[in-house]
């Protein structure tokens, strides 16, 4: 309920008096009416709607996506995380390994628009996130490294202002809230932009993959997998994001969503 927590704030800010009448607005009533229906939902099936005490526990990282956008595309790396436990019980991280490349470029109409950059990055999480659970990853804690200290806050904090970010933070909620998904971001590292080189050539489709030296094994093409770029192509940062739509955009992400739980991801096997 998290992207729908900025209507109610932007609604009542500003009010003192308590007689003051707030004007009530469509997207709004939709949001009052979701919030709810939530909380009916946390008492008629408490155990999948309210927070288990488990879910505050402190996760070690397993994996470490890389990533990085411009206003045309995204680029994508994540490593698996090598661990050694010594003789006192205490982690230590030795090394990562490559088991994931990836790059892809949107169809958004951005026009050159900076104000859209924020956004871009953020989805971008979202994608890799999309692109893990078709990959079969669905119980993992996540350290994010990127350049953009915003989208590291908001995938972290789970907190959404932008109203460019709307389409994305919905997916993205959709998508982690989901009973067969328990991957959590558990972590998250700013990496300078002058040292965020792979991500950031792959997201200006400046280079490929394959162009900077990746195997075969670890690089996969989006395109090869349409349930999933049509799941990205939803979260458009400059589409006009209407409320009052949002059981039929809901919907969409859905349908698309359950080809990404199935055993096949979505992809295309030659």
């Amino acid at each position: 309920m998290k992207p729908f927590s900025s209507y109610l704030y932007s609604a009542c800010s500003g009010f003192n008096n308590l007689d003051v009448r707030v004007p009530v607005s469509e997207d709004l009533v939709v949001v009052v009416e979701l919030w709810v229906m939530m909380l009916v939902l946390t008492v008629i099936q408490p155990t999948r709607f309210q927070r288990s005490i488990s879910s505050f526990a402190v996760v070690e990282p397993s994996l470490l996506p890389n990533f990085d956008a411009s206003l045309v595309g995204f680029g994508i790396i994540v490593y698996r995380i090598i661990s050694r436990i010594d003789s006192f019980g205490h982690r230590h991280v030795v090394g990562h390994q490559v088991v994931i490349v990836a790059c892809y470029a949107t169809p958004y109409q951005l026009q050159s628009e900076s104000k859209f950059q924020n956004a871009m990055e953020f989805l971008t999480v979202v994608a890799c996130v999309g692109l893990l659970v078709s990959l079969g990853y669905r119980r993992a804690a996540l350290s994010l490294l990127g350049d953009s200290r915003t989208a590291l806050h908001w995938s972290h904090r789970e907190r959404f202002p932008s109203a460019f970010g709307k389409p994305a933070s919905v997916q993205y909620m959709q998508l982690m809230s989901h009973p067969g998904v328990e991957l959590v971001i558990s972590d998250t590292e700013y990496l300078n932009t002058l040292l965020n080189v792979h991500c950031d050539l792959m997201s200006r489709g400046k280079a490929t993959p394959s162009s900077l030296g990746y195997g075969s094994a670890v690089i996969y093409d989006l395109g090869r997998n349409l349930s999933l770029s049509q799941w990205i192509d939803l979260m458009d940062p400059a589409a006009s994001y209407q409320l009052s739509g949002l059981q039929s955009q809901w919907a969409k992400s859905d349908t698309l969503l359950q080809v990404l739980l199935s055993n096949t991801g979505g992809w295309v096997t030659t």
